[in-house]
C-alpha cells in the first residue's frame, strides 16, 4: 500500500521489478470506486494493468439495486479479469457481525456469485 500518484509505467520503473513482470490486477471493492466516482477508467486504460471489481463484506450495508448495476458495469469493462474482493467476513474479531449484517454479507455475497457465474469472470 504505497502511495503512488504517477502511473503505473512510472511505478515499476522506479522499483526494482524483474524484467518479466508483466502487469497487475488493481483490485477496487469500495463501492465509490466502481459507482459515482468511476475511479477504475482511468487506472485500467494503463498498459500492463486490469481490474477485479467486488463489493467487500464489510461494505455489505451498502448493498443495494443500485450498488448492483454499478457493480455489473464494472465488471463489465473490458479489462475486468474477475470478481473480487468479496465474501463473507463474520468471524473472531469482526465486532459487527450482527445477524442482519450477516444476512446482508450473505445476499451480497450470493448475488455476486451469480453474475460472476453467468458473467465467467
Amino acid at each position: 500500500r504505497e502511495q503512488n500518484y504517477g502511473t503505473f509505467a512510472s511505478y515499476i520503473e522506479s522499483k526494482d521489478f524483474p524484467k518479466n513482470f508483466s502487469g497487475c490486477v488493481a483490485n477496487f471493492c469500495d463501492p465509490p470506486a466502481w459507482g459515482a466516482y468511476q475511479m477504475y477508467e482511468e487506472i485500467l486504460e494503463e498498459d500492463g494493468v486490469w481490474g477485479a471489481f467486488g463489493l467487500h463484506p464489510h461494505n455489505a450495508r451498502h448493498w443495494s439495486p443500485e450498488v448492483e448495476k454499478d457493480l455489473i458495469r464494472a465488471c463489465s469493462h473490458p479489462k475486468c479479469v474477475a470478481w473480487g474482493e468479496m465474501g463473507l467476513d463474520y468471524g473472531k474479531g469482526y465486532h459487527e457481525a450482527s445477524p442482519d449484517l450477516i444476512e446482508l454479507q450473505k445476499d451480497a455475497f450470493l448475488a455476486q456469485m451469480k453474475h460472476a457465474l453467468k458473467m465467467k469472470k
